[in-house]
């Protein structure tokens, strides 16, 4: 059983080594935080990949943000990644997603 997360979650899931949980935001993206269960940093790219695809699909766009320093908020090892709706895909002007 997952313990501390969020009322705003979602859907939550948990690995031996990671918990993870997102939420529908109002303007339709979801917002997927990645931990890993000892707080420990988490190191490696495919580790997030796969809980990507394993909680939205393989074929499921995300990216993660890197704000400016005025907007950072960085109090834990958790990474964040936003699946974006179709519309917030063409308005980046991303080609290719």
């Amino acid at each position: 059983m997952l313990t501390n997360i969020k009322e705003e979650a979602k859907c939550a899931f948990s690995s031996d080594e990671y918990v993870w949980y997102y939420r529908v935001r109002e303007d339709g993206c979801k917002h997927l935080k990645i931990r890993r269960r000892d707080w420990k940093e988490i190191g490696d790219w495919n580790d997030i990949y796969a809980i990507k695809n394993y909680t939205f699909g393989s074929e499921t766009v995300a990216i993660e943000v890197y704000p400016r320093k005025s907007k950072l908020v960085n109090e834990m090892n958790m990474r964040h990644l936003f699946v974006l709706t179709q519309e917030q895909i063409v308005g980046l002007k991303l080609k290719g997603l």
